[in-house]
Parts: C-alpha cells; structure tokens; sequence
C-alpha cells in the first residue's frame, strides 16, 4: 500500500512537470501558434539530439544515459545539460530500455528514489511535439531523443541508438 502511494505522489509529481501549452517557458508566440510538421511513425531509428547551436558533437552511449538517468548535469565539455521529452511520447519505453536496460515500472521504481532523495529528476516533459521542437531549437543546453524521421535543420544529431 506504501509503494503505491509513494508511486501514485511520484507519478502526480512528475505529471505536474509537464508543459501542456499553457506554461511554454520563452517559447515567442509564434512558435507557439505554428504547428511543426513531424513525422510521429513507429521509430525506425531513434536519435539524441541537440540543437546546431549546440557546442556538442557527439556523445557516447553512457553520456547520453547519464544525462537522461540524471547522473550529470553536463556535459563532458562542462556545459550544462538540459534533458528534455515528450510527456507521452510513443518512443519513449524504447529509448529507457536501449539507454538503461529498464522497463517502464522500473524506470518509475528508479525515478521514485531519487525524487523522494533528493538526488535527481526526470527530464522536463513537454505535452506536444511542436513546443518540444521549438525549445530545443531555442536552447542550446537542451538535449532529446527523437525518430530520425523528426529531426527539422534545427538540430543535430549527437547520438544514434543501436
């Protein structure tokens, strides 16, 4: 009964870090207004990525899951690393399960203990696809994972998942 309460504050607590449109940080209005053409298909090949802004090349396979499993915070170069995603994306089990070797109540047993210890949380979490594009084009420090298919002229790609 305690772990499931404990899951069901966690779950609260990490749906409550989710932009839905309504809190888009510096997101300008246009942006907002203007609905990104992505291809959303089953992943075919899925990438981390940055944007070109970005002094970040590339990234190995236990960088990018330290900063998505929130054990840095930045990069090798020193720079801060912002990890970001989609609330519900439909890639979003593959990419924990090819970084980290958990499954999704694992990954929620994992996020549970550093939330509650003060050790970590998960990546800021975005309801739709176009404003998850417009910050990361935006913000230099952000990093995602996306289909290839996805990626605009915006970003580059950092890593490629095996």
């Amino acid at each position: 009964m305690k772990r499931l309460f404990c899951s069901f504050i966690v779950f609260s607590l990490l749906s409550a870090c989710s932009f839905n449109g309504t809190n888009t940080g510096s997101v300008n209005e246009t942006s907002r207004n203007s609905e990104t053409k992505v291809n959303t298909s089953l992943p075919t090949n899925l990438v981390v990525v940055v944007s070109k802004d970005s002094s970040i090349n590339i990234l190995n396979s236990t960088q990018v899951a330290d900063i998505f499993l929130a054990r840095t915070q930045y990069y090798a170069e020193g720079e801060k690393a912002i990890p970001i995603e989609l609330h519900k994306g439909e890639f979003r089990e593959e990419f924990y399960q090819k970084i980290s070797g958990k499954n999704n109540e694992q990954l929620m047993a994992y996020w549970t203990t550093l939330v509650f210890s003060g050790k970590g949380k998960p990546p800021v979490t975005f309801d739709k696809m176009h404003l998850l594009i417009a910050h990361l084009s935006t913000q230099k420090n952000y990093i995602t994972y996306l289909n290839s298919e996805s990626i605009t002229d915006q970003m580059k790609i950092v890593y490629r998942l095996p």
